[in-house]
């Protein structure tokens, strides 16, 4: 068995596959028995390898906190229609006399 990490342009592994044979690819390293490689590392100029840290995951929101974010967007919306529909009707009786 052959396990390689598939590297991006950037030389970030995008995947480490174990193969059944030898590949010779520019994008492909590689790997000795016992190498820890994941996905999202990078590969140094050096050839050693760093781990990034994990991405920062915003938290979810309850129910009752987007509700109450859909009603707020939902209020502004309706308010800035209304100063459309204001400004609608002074043109409209604007042009008239």
């Amino acid at each position: 068995m052959y396990t390689y990490a598939q590297l991006d342009e950037a030389h970030v592994v995008v995947a480490v596959s174990r193969l059944s044979g030898e590949v010779t690819a520019a994008h492909m390293v590689l790997l000795a028995e016992g190498d820890d490689v994941q996905p999202r590392d990078i590969r140094n100029p050096d050839g050693t390898w760093t781990r990034p840290e994990p991405p920062v995951v915003p938290p979810i929101p309850s129910t009752a906190e987007r509700l109450e974010q859909l009603e707020q967007e939902n209020l502004s919306l309706m308010e800035a229609m209304a100063e459309l529909y204001e400004l609608l009707l002074a043109n409209e009786g604007g042009g008239a006399a």
